[in-house]
């Protein structure tokens, strides 16, 4: 936890910008994610879906992002997800 003044911040995480995150004195200020659970055997990204690379793994992997609409690639694959706040969004790709 960080103390900060009241007030509206943008801040970054994972390079994703998340405008206008209001502040209020002496409450918990709570950022709306989900996790991304991949079972990919191998390498595998996500990106943004104005085609910002956010994110590389080499295996299996749990990450956490922003709510939002992202792409996720592997193997030739593009797959559009949608990170829900609090929920758990699976990443599961087999090629042949």
């Amino acid at each position: 936890p960080k103390e900060l003044p009241p007030g509206s911040y943008d801040i970054t995480f994972w390079g994703i910008k998340i405008p206008g995150v209001v502040v209020e004195k002496r409450k918990d200020t709570r950022i709306h994610a989900g996790i991304l659970h991949s079972t990919v055997k191998g390498t595998w990204e996500v990106w943004s879906i104005d085609g910002v690379k956010i994110y590389t793994s080499g295996g299996p992997k749990q990450v956490g992002l922003p709510v939002g609409d992202y792409i996720l690639k592997t193997k030739g694959a593009e797959i559009k997800t949608t990170i829900n706040d609090g929920k758990v969004s699976i990443l599961s790709f087999t090629s042949y």
